[in-house]
């Protein structure tokens, strides 16, 4: 919120929970921290709390890791590890997980910013409790203006959102 008359004088404070109005759009925004423990997942690349298993947390690897998913508890053990079936872990970089459940792992890593393509990938939340093996839907693309280095995604509304390193 950048409107500090309608947001009580406070512009843009992490770990806020505040409601504001800007003219005719409402902000609503709801932090809580939470930490993770110290945990076994190689290169962890990203985590995203579970929505259906209180508690849980999916991890994934970095480059040069399996193509595997973790899900650990608030203190960092491994509760089970889910090989992606469908999938391959060229540069893991972040995971998301939208409202209906969906994990999206984006496969966007690219320092030298030289890869033709990149991947993300769906699969739904996969039980963390019960031996399963876990596959994926591969979404390929490529950006209309050559390769980017693109390390952090997030889900709304149903669709995968990727946010790029640099321009």
């Amino acid at each position: 919120c950048t409107d500090t008359n309608n947001c009580g004088g406070i512009t843009n404070r992490p770990l806020l929970s505040q409601t504001c109005t800007t003219g005719t759009e409402q902000v609503i925004t709801n932090v809580t921290v939470t930490r993770v423990g110290t945990h076994g997942v190689l290169e962890s690349s990203g985590v995203v709390a579970s929505r259906a298993y209180p508690g849980v947390y999916w991890m994934i690897p970095d480059s040069g890791n399996p193509a595997t998913l973790y899900a650990v508890s608030a203190n960092g053990a491994t509760i089970r590890s889910f090989t992606v079936g469908g999938s391959a872990n060229v540069d893991w970089e972040d995971i998301a997980i939208d409202e209906s459940n969906q994990l999206w792992i984006a496969d966007t890593g690219d320092n030298g910013q030289t890869r033709t393509s990149y991947t993300l990938y769906r699969l739904p939340e996969p039980n963390p409790n019960l031996a399963a093996t876990v596959t994926a839907t591969a979404y390929r693309f490529v950006y209309p203006d050559g390769a980017k280095d693109s390390e952090g995604t997030f889900g709304w509304q149903g669709v995968p959102h990727v946010v790029q390193t640099r321009p």
